[in-house]
């Protein structure tokens, strides 16, 4: 069975991860917001041509001045929400690099537990089949795991 990954985390760097995303949180917390699914619907999306087109009006206005301006464009919040939205992407993208590494590294964890732990079953499942009493109750415990699927020997305490 071929074993994908092979890591142990000191304790200590768990530890020391969790401490220091909860330094982050803190840190960045008293500037984010909350939006609800609803709301999310009916915010504008934005990618990097669109961030090239917002910042090019930026700098007509700043440029320009107020000539095409009308009283609900407020330059002074344009140029806080252009800030906003650099300094954010430049977060949002470290973060996303660090949980897509997080995110494939847990993948090939569990992909090797849940074979070995497959594996293991399928040798218990042998045993009780040939008879060896002790497997028997490996085998109920963990088949249970399998609701619907396997012997009819085995009853679903679910059902």
């Amino acid at each position: 069975m071929e074993n994908r990954i092979s890591i142990t985390i000191p304790d200590e760097v768990v530890s020391g991860f969790q401490t220091k995303m909860d330094e982050a949180m803190a840190l960045i917390q008293p500037f984010l917001v909350t939006v609800t699914d609803e709301q999310k619907k009916s915010l504008l999306k934005i990618g990097d041509k669109t961030t090239a087109f917002v910042s090019k009006a930026l700098e007509y206005i700043k440029s320009s001045g107020a000539e095409y301006l009308m009283n609900y464009i407020d330059p002074v919040e344009f140029e806080k929400d252009q800030a906003a939205v650099s300094q954010l992407r430049v977060m949002r993208n470290r973060v996303a690099q660090l949980n897509q590494s997080l995110e494939d590294t847990h993948a090939l964890a569990a992909n090797d537990a849940y074979a070995q732990a497959l594996a293991y079953y399928n040798l218990v499942k042998s045993a009780e089949k040939a008879g060896q009493a002790k497997a028997k109750a490996i085998y109920e415990d963990l088949s249970q795991r399998f609701p619907g699927r396997g012997t009819s020997r085995i009853t679903d305490k679910n059902a």
